[in-house]
């Protein structure tokens, strides 16, 4: 069975995003089997790259959609995200100082209880002001694919 497992529960109701947190939870269920079949660190490290860059991506797109639809919480759901992201960096390129590599078992478990916790409270909270709202559609494809926010 998969570490995290897709529910209706993780669905925030836009097709576009739902894709993009499907995405998400399968790198995170690749990274938490690499580190369960301890697979060299290399290909741990290669997978929790493209997970932050993934994560990146996906922050980038998601802000651009709460700011065209006028989510009024928008800056602080984007202070968790650069909150994350640094924790996610932090892992990525542990200092000689950590104690603790980017495969432990506790980081693999603080990023799927995040990502949950953070879809299912915070990432519904914006879904109510998507609605049948053109402008979603207008800030996931009249932008750049890979235009920063």
């Amino acid at each position: 069975m998969a570490f995290i497992q897709w529910d209706e529960s993780l669905s925030v109701g836009v097709p576009v995003i739902d894709g993009e947190h499907k995405s998400l939870i399968d790198s995170v269920n690749k990274l938490h089997e690499a580190t369960e079949s301890l697979k060299p660190q290399r290909t741990v490290s290669t997978i929790l790259d493209s997970f932050v860059d993934l994560v990146s991506y996906h922050f980038r797109r998601e802000e651009r959609v709460m700011r065209a639809t006028g989510y009024p919480d928008l800056e602080d759901h984007m202070a968790k995200h650069r909150e994350f992201e640094t924790y996610l960096l932090a892992n990525r390129h542990p200092s000689k100082e950590k104690a603790r590599p980017p495969s432990d078992r506790d980081a693999v478990n603080h990023i799927k209880q995040w990502l949950v916790d953070h879809i299912r409270n915070d990432d519904r909270l914006y879904a109510p002001y998507t609605g049948d709202n053109p402008a979603v559609v207008t800030a996931f494809y009249e932008t750049a694919v890979y235009e920063d926010v």
